[in-house]
């Protein structure tokens, strides 16, 4: 049974931030879990055409490691990305990372006032404290639109971007598209955002999820 102080959940911008606090606090034994084999959270996992931050970047840098270098007001995907695995190795972060290696259960002990954790691999580990940071945009909520699952032609979430049928190894705006008829089921940022990116479409349409609704 591993034992350790604090275990945070989730390797993205939160749980990274987590354990730079946790350092400055002067704790060194510490964990941070995560399924995928790199830091960096939704900005790992998301990788559709356009994809960037829809804050402002000196309204989403951390106060603590500000980066001079960002090449649009409004930061890309790539470059969030590797922000985040800067932080990692700048702030010493690096050696307490367990990367693919999801946790699949947290049951408080009342008696002993400490978490027994199970990850998706089976290890189990006990720790004094847990912080949770799974993040929200990770997790595709597909619509239940009729045909969809027998629908023949490419469909993805913008969170699942299948890059067998993205733009890659083509130009921008490659003519795969040219002349073809396609539609995204959303006005949210991700919507707008790969939509602007794929402008050779002969046709694009944007049918709203739920009446009203633009996120």
């Amino acid at each position: 049974m591993e034992k350790t102080r604090v275990v945070v959940i989730g390797g993205g911008l939160g749980g990274l931030c987590a354990g730079v606090k946790i350092k400055e606090a002067g704790i060194d034994d510490f964990l941070i879990f995560d399924r995928h084999p790199k830091v960096g959270g939704v900005w790992y996992e998301n990788k559709y055409p356009g994809c960037c931050s829809d804050t402002q970047v000196a309204e989403y840098e951390f106060i603590f490691a500000p980066n001079p270098n960002w090449s649009h007001l409004y930061p890309r995907a790539a470059q969030i990305q590797a922000y985040a695995e800067a932080i990692a190795q700048n702030f010493q972060i690096s050696n307490h990372l367990r990367l693919s290696e999801g946790v699949s259960c947290a049951t408080w002990d009342e008696d002993l006032c400490l978490w027994r954790i199970t990850t998706e691999a089976g290890k189990k580990i006990e720790a004094n404290a847990i912080i949770t940071a799974l993040g929200q945009l990770n997790r595709p909520a597909l619509p239940a639109i009729e045909g969809r699952n027998s629908f023949a032609g490419a469909s993805m979430h913008s969170a699942r971007w299948d890059d067998t049928v993205s733009m890659k190894g083509k130009a921008h705006r490659g003519d795969w598209l040219s002349g073809k008829r396609g539609t995204t089921c959303s006005r949210s940022r991700e919507g707008s955002q790969h939509a602007y990116s794929l402008p050779a479409f002969a046709q694009l349409d944007y049918p709203e999820s739920r009446p009203g609704s633009h996120g």
